[in-house]
């Protein structure tokens, strides 16, 4: 990336000397879904219905606003997904008894076994993916996004 393109940014002049983070983080994300997808497409899956199975595991019952916020995926792509994973068998959609306008969403024994598949592959991808950074620098580079993601918030 070609670093003499200046930006000038008010305030923060180290910015101005850099390549643009926020294209990086663009780049990396791509290059990571594209590997991920990559690797899941073995098992019957994209990455965000992986991401949505994977939310799954640790919260037994998530509604789809949850669900979305957890797995960082537009609501309405969701609740299409959701449908989608629940005629795969992969996951139980319930109406609720107060409300049928909302649901409640649990992984099936399916989507656990097909988790439990890809697992395997996942990490083969990720340690692709993270090969040569130690640990530090993974929880470094968690660290520096959560930051990112709180300022982007800040609006």
């Amino acid at each position: 990336m070609p670093a003499h393109i200046a930006f000038h940014t008010p305030h923060a002049d180290w910015l101005d000397q850099i390549d643009p983070p926020e294209q990086m983080i663009v780049l990396a994300a791509r290059q990571m879904q594209d590997t991920m997808n990559a690797v899941l497409r073995r098992h019957a899956l994209k990455i965000v219905e992986w991401r949505i199975l994977r939310c799954l595991i640790a919260d037994e019952i998530l509604t789809i606003c949850d669900l979305s916020d957890l797995a960082a995926v537009d609501r309405t792509v969701t609740s299409r997904l959701v449908d989608k994973l629940a005629e795969r068998g992969l996951l139980h959609k319930n109406a609720l008894k107060t409300d049928r306008r909302f649901a409640q969403i649990s992984l099936s024994q399916a989507g656990r076994q097909l988790l439990e598949a890809a697992e395997p592959d996942v990490q083969k991808a990720r340690q692709k993916l993270f090969k040569d950074m130690s640990s530090d620098e993974v929880s470094e580079m968690n660290t520096t996004l959560q930051k990112f993601i709180t300022n982007a918030k800040l609006r």
